[in-house]
């Protein structure tokens, strides 16, 4: 078994982090790092965000990962599909709507939601209660990026901050990173 991630508000901004959202219209980012295949936008790909303000997609492309459960204990690969490339749209937004469009069925329980579909399932299993007396939970998903590490030393100086270094290796301290 792996080591267990951190269940705190401070796990959604790791750009591996996707939330399941039952109100978002697309799968939606703000990090490019790990897209594939990205392609330019029209106007009409504009996203209405929960705060009412209309954001333009800059580019849509697919995340493709390998799904790790909240041991850290790997489950396989997957590719999300028409992934909007959203600035400010602040974390990751996986849209359940999107799949259960697609037949998909939901089942949730306090510790999971599970997306089913011709024998395939998609586990939202790292779970975080919400402020405010712990009245709500948000459910995500964790896939690690399909990137290299090639590239990230150029003579002899390495070129990555220590957030992208972490994003890279995974959840170690700044001194380990």
């Amino acid at each position: 078994m792996g080591m267990m991630f951190p269940m705190t508000k401070s796990l959604l901004n790791d750009p591996k982090v996707w939330i399941g959202d039952t109100g978002a219209t697309m799968h939606m980012t703000p990090y490019s790092l790990g897209m594939m295949d990205l392609h330019d936008t029209h106007a009409q790909e504009a996203i209405t965000m929960g705060n009412k303000s209309v954001e333009q997609a800059m580019k849509i492309g697919n995340m493709p990962g390998k799904i790790s459960d909240k041991h850290s204990n790997s489950w396989g690969t997957t590719t999300i599909k028409d992934v909007a490339l959203v600035s400010k749209c602040g974390f990751n937004l996986f849209s359940i709507s999107n799949l259960l469009k697609e037949d998909w069925h939901l089942k949730g329980t306090s510790e999971n939601l599970t997306l089913t579909k011709d024998g395939h399932t998609i586990v939202f299993d790292k779970c975080i209660l919400t402020p405010r007396v712990q009245r709500g939970i948000t459910y995500m998903l964790y896939i690690k990026h399909h990137t290299e590490m090639a590239g990230m030393v150029i003579d002899g100086k390495i070129q990555l901050t220590i957030q992208q270094a972490h994003d890279q290796l995974g959840h170690c301290s700044d001194e380990t990173t």
